[in-house]
This record gives C-alpha cells, structure tokens and sequence, in this order.
C-alpha cells in the first residue's frame, strides 16, 4: 500500500516536473533572439536605394555577396530572397537584412531592420513630405496588428512600423508618433507598377491607400 502511494507521488511530481519543462520550452521558443550580421546597418557609402554598392535593379544574386563579403544565413537559388541576421521588432523576429531578387536574378528590393533608431513617422513626413501612398500589411485574421508602410515610389524608398494595430485607415490614428523599424530600398517608379512588381513589398494582406492626406498634418 505505501509503496503504491509513493509510486503514485512520485508519478504525479515527474508529470508536473514535465509540464514546467515544457512551459519553459515554449516560453523561450516564443521570444526572439537579437543576432544582427552587420554593424550600423543604415550606414552606407550611397543615397538610397542604394545600399553598401547595392542596387536595386542593377545588381545581380552573385555580385550581391561579393559587395557584402558575407554569405547569407541560407543561400538557395531557388528562393527569390537572401537573408543576413536577425532583429527583435516589437517581440517578433525579422531578418536583419533581406535582399529580394526578380525573376532575373537581379535585386528588387533591399530590407533594412534597425531596432535602435528613434526616428518617427512625423520625423519622415517632416524630412520628406507627404508620402505618395501608405500600404499596411494584416498578418494575421484573428488580431488587428501588422506593419504600415510609408512608401515614396519617386525616391524609391519606404519606411515601416513595428508591429501595431492596422484595422481601418491606421493614418488617422496616432500613427506619427510610431517609430521606423524597418526601411525598404527599391527602384523608383510609379505606384501602379509597384503594384504589380515582386518582392518590392512583399508580405501578407497588403492593402494600398492612394490617398495619403491625412498625413499632411505631420509636416513642418
């Protein structure tokens, strides 16, 4: 009889034992780690687009690495992209650097994450005016968080939120005062042809809002 009783505890301590163990597992899976590739990411010796001798539109898969010096975290042929690093935006994951290829092989797009800038979206809109589109990104159908994306097709340049609410229009909220995480480099164009361009933005539920109004308020 004791013997069965302490069986029985000593089951029911190893079943708890176990259920901590997994609690902790899953924790530490659901945080994100901070490894970035590169120092001063945002640093480089061109304007945007360009980036550290990048091109969108110009450069090619293999010339990518040989300016980087650095091979990517997986390089694989048959994806359009390449990734460097890894940065913790609002408690989730992004590579530090993703280059997107079209189907020439040739850049689309340069991704840039740098958690430690404090520029706003007012501090953009004051240095650049008003954005000619702003684009928001639904990542998942049972929240209302994503990224909102102020995009300036001329100057080939777009700069993104953290992870934040996006239901509605996100602008007429107060969205300037959001911090700028990610900044996207691409070839300057037209709003319709980004559009239908690949790997210029790429993402889930991007929805495009032409009329960027409302962000006027934010300038000088």
């Amino acid at each position: 009889m004791n013997c069965s009783r302490k069986l029985g505890r000593t089951l029911t301590w190893m079943l708890e034992a176990a259920n901590v163990l997994l609690l902790l597992i899953f924790l530490a899976g659901c945080g994100c780690s901070d490894a970035p590739s590169f120092d001063n990411v945002l640093q480089s010796g061109c304007d945007p687009p360009c980036w550290r001798g990048i091109v969108p539109g110009v450069t090619t898969r293999t010339e990518v690495i040989e300016l980087l010096g650095k091979e990517p975290d997986v390089d694989d042929p048959s994806f359009p992209e390449m990734n460097w690093g890894n940065r913790c935006v609002n408690g989730r994951g992004v590579p530090q650097v993703t280059i997107w290829f079209n189907r020439s092989d040739v850049v689309a797009s340069i991704t840039l994450a740098e958690t430690k800038s404090q520029r706003t979206f007012e501090d953009v809109v004051r240095e650049r005016g008003t954005p000619s589109a702003v684009m928001v990104n639904e990542c998942s159908p049972e929240s209302d968080l994503g990224y909102i994306y102020l995009v300036y097709h001329k100057d080939g340049v777009a700069f993104v939120s953290g992870f934040v609410p996006v239901l509605d229009k996100p602008w007429k909220t107060p969205s300037a005062r959001e911090r700028v995480y990610r900044w996207i480099y691409f070839v300057p164009t037209s709003a319709d042809k980004m559009l239908l361009e690949d790997g210029i933005i790429p993402g889930c539920g991007l929805r495009f809002y032409s009329d960027s109004s409302e962000w006027l308020g934010f300038g000088p």
